[in-house]
């Protein structure tokens, strides 16, 4: 320390610079820094999703889970594994030990996937991802006495509208039924028929689905073939053939059964203002800053106003920027106030040059640290900020 002291005071204009650019930096790095609610951080878990649509969860468990647990066992840093299988889902979470790259085990998982060839054929793709914390920087409510299907596809476009603003990285929906078409047999036309409701199934799921039909080489590269049969109204599953009846006729699935859309049964409901409503979660991108993109949702917000019916209320709820906006002001007053009483108590006892010197150190710690944070990739967050509070 004594060195220190010694070499600071032979090297004044070394030092005073050395301040000046600490000062300088800090600031720059403080206007630029990314200010988020908390810390993103891993897991250190990949979860493996698996659609196999019609099947029970037994099959689920006999004929995917436990075959995509055999292969993804033998993953290095493998903790634990967790699966759940219910009708038409597999889900596996793989939890890998505190150390673990993920990067490398997450290339690991898909290259044990690749192993399980012998899943059915009408599984979908697994879905392979990270699982990593986000947090939301902002709802929007949208709610209205109107007809679902209209504000479900008012939500769909407003979420289109939100993912486009800067460093939005996700928008989730809360609150929305998918849409479902119910097959309502009658009986006796089946027994007219001699068909049973296996048959009516087994014709429905057949005609139910996109089929991969391989590559086609030409002069130009290779071309993918599927042939795309899944149905997208209530006419395609009406016209689905259960039985050629002649030349020319056949019998459809509208024949035996009424075909109508509709919506799932509602496991969650949301409410605004004591209407029905849907809610869209924004979150960010990893390098998105909090503040900035509140700001640029309520804007879009106010705009949005314009263009929807009279009937429907579009507000914003849950703005956790205003957290770190509170945190930012509390860091400000702080070092502000500290920075008044020491520099009042030094001025009673000492010179004034002394004294506003000797203050001047309360800033370049502060400054300092920012200059570090922003080195080492620390954002602005709530735990950050508690730190410089203290």
């Amino acid at each position: 320390m004594r060195k220190l002291v010694e070499f600071s005071v032979g090297n004044r204009v070394l030092v005073n610079l050395l301040i000046l650019f600490v000062l300088g930096a800090g600031t720059m790095s403080y206007l630029r820094m990314r200010r988020e609610m908390f810390p993103d951080f891993s897991r250190q878990a990949i979860v493996i999703v698996t659609e196999y649509i019609g099947a029970s969860p037994k099959e689920v468990e006999e004929l995917i889970t436990a075959k995509i647990e055999e292969e993804v066992a033998q993953v290095d840093d493998v903790d634990e594994l967790l699966s759940v299988s219910q009708e038409s889902r597999s889900e596996i979470v793989i939890k890998f030990q505190p150390d673990t790259e993920m990067s490398r085990a997450l290339s690991d998982v898909r290259a044990a996937l690749d192993n399980v060839t012998d899943l059915p054929e009408q599984t979908e793709e697994p879905e392979v991802n990270e699982v990593k914390s986000s947090f939301p920087v902002i709802t929007v409510s949208l709610s209205g006495d109107i007809d679902e299907g209209a504000l479900r596809e008012m939500a769909k476009d407003i979420r289109d509208d939100l993912r486009r603003l800067p460093g939005v990285g996700a928008v989730g929906i809360l609150g929305i039924r998918k849409r479902q078409i119910w097959v309502e047999v009658d009986p006796e036309r089946l027994d007219q028929y001699r068909l049973s409701l296996d048959d009516l199934r087994a014709a429905i799921a057949s005609h139910n689905r996109n089929v991969p039909g391989g590559t086609l080489k030409t002069v130009r590269g290779e071309i993918l073939l599927r042939t795309l049969g899944e149905a997208e109204g209530v006419g395609d599953v009406e016209r689905i053939i259960l039985r050629a009846k002649g030349v020319g006729h056949s019998l459809t699935v509208g024949d035996v059964a009424s075909v109508r859309e509709t919506f799932k049964e509602a496991t969650t409901m949301g409410r605004f203002g004591g209407k029905p409503a849907i809610n869209l979660v924004v979150t960010k991108e990893r390098d998105g800053d909090a503040i900035d993109i509140a700001l640029r949702v309520r804007r879009s917000v106010q705009e949005m106003r314009r263009s929807i019916p009279e009937t429907v209320t579009l507000e914003v709820y849950n703005d956790f920027s205003v957290f770190i906006q509170n945190r930012l002001n509390t860091l400000r007053w702080s070092g502000a106030i500290g920075l008044c009483i020491v520099l009042a108590m030094l001025w009673f006892f000492v010179r004034t040059r002394i004294a506003l010197l000797t203050s001047l150190g309360i800033p370049f710690a502060m400054l300092g640290a920012i200059v570090l944070m922003s080195a080492y990739g620390i954002s602005l967050n709530m735990v950050s900020l508690f730190g410089l509070i203290l």
